[in-house]
């Protein structure tokens, strides 16, 4: 969920990255606990007065992967991708 709703193919960092250039780094991670299911974003501002839309950018994500299922094509194109990304490290 982490990687197909805020990593680089993600929409979130279409719009906040390439399109808005609000942010210049989103990245996304699994914590490093035993809870499962939680994950960390880190990003760097381009400017510190585009929180406010950024924040607000994220918790539209976040509704939008609790309001709809998740696309099986796209599922299989991140897990690929992952795959392909721990084998190659």
């Amino acid at each position: 969920i982490g990687e197909m709703h805020f990593g680089r193919t993600s929409p979130l960092y279409e719009d906040l990255v390439v399109k808005r250039q609000l942010v210049d780094t989103l990245q996304v991670s699994p914590a490093r606990s035993r809870d499962p299911g939680l994950f960390t974003l880190a990003l760097r501002l381009t400017a510190p007065e585009h929180a406010p839309e950024v924040v607000a950018a994220i918790d539209q994500a976040l509704l939008r992967v609790r309001a709809a299922p998740v696309d099986p094509t796209r599922l299989d194109a991140t897990r690929s991708r992952l795959r392909y990304a721990l084998a190659s490290s």
